[in-house]
């Protein structure tokens, strides 16, 4: 008898161990996000000068920190990808390319120039997201002044501009409607001469690229082949911009040191 009723309490508590190891699996698979969809905390920031590095919340309050882990393929040479490379050498594969996904550029964080301006639907999101944070921290709006440029509007702003400023038609970046101006289009030395905006670029340069943005135009003709544009933001994604800001590369030399491998 003593050894059934010992063999029925080891049963029970058996079960019972099983019961709260299932309540804890379906609250763990209930709770805890697949990778993809991870929430960003909304991170502090101090005086100016002074910004945090991104970290993403689990529901349970943990925090999982961001590895960059980057991806080892892209594709620079289709004209629809996010990563398509062109230059001073490099042109689009068709020279009037247009892309299929452009949509107007709205958003209440953000003052245009032009208000038909337009960018690619990926690239319209996550200027948004980026704008939110800017006005979150400055109090100000994003400025912009130039987004998507067809084929033909480049080839008239061309017969203005050298060959080291504005790229030619079929090569620029904002012909793949993933690039825009900020502020003012202006030289490098009058825009960050002016304080205001050189603490936003400062914000930009090391915050950008959790959006996706990169300034392609840092590191002169000689690498970049073209003069430096601290204006000029590129959408690339953000892996390939989190890889180029912890690189300090720029995209020009991104693809010069893909080729090499290449080769």
């Amino acid at each position: 008898m003593r050894h059934t009723t010992t063999l029925l309490y080891s049963i029970s508590g058996l079960c019972l161990l099983c019961t709260i190891g299932i309540l804890f699996w379906y609250e763990f698979k209930t709770t805890i996000p697949k990778t993809n969809t991870l929430n960003t905390i909304v991170y502090s920031t101090g005086q100016t000068g002074s910004f945090t590095t991104p970290t993403y919340a689990l529901p349970n309050g943990l925090v999982l920190f961001d590895t960059n882990i980057w991806p080892t393929e892209y594709d620079y040479d289709t004209d629809d990808s996010l990563q398509k490379y062109v230059s001073r050498t490099i042109t689009l594969n068709t020279v009037t390319y247009i892309p299929d996904d452009l949509v107007t550029i709205s958003d209440k964080r953000l003052v245009l120039a032009n208000p038909s301006m337009k960018l690619r639907a990926i690239a319209h999101t996550k200027l948004n997201d980026m704008a939110q944070e800017f006005y979150q921290i400055f109090g100000d709006k994003l400025v912009i002044v130039s987004a998507y440029r067809s084929y033909e509007y480049q080839k008239k702003l061309k017969k203005w501009c050298s060959d080291t400023l504005c790229a030619l038609p079929g090569r620029s970046e904002h012909q793949l409607g993933l690039a825009i101006d900020i502020f003012a289009a202006t030289t490098a030395w009058d825009f960050l001469s002016k304080a205001e905006f050189k603490k936003y670029y400062e914000w930009l340069a090391i915050n950008a690229h959790r959006y996706g943005w990169h300034n392609t135009y840092q590191k002169w003709v000689e690498i970049d082949t073209y003069q430096p544009e601290p204006r000029h933001r590129r959408y690339l994604g953000r892996e390939l911009a989190t890889e180029l800001f912890e690189r300090k590369m720029t995209l020009g030399e991104w693809y010069q040191e893909k080729n090499e491998k290449e080769k």
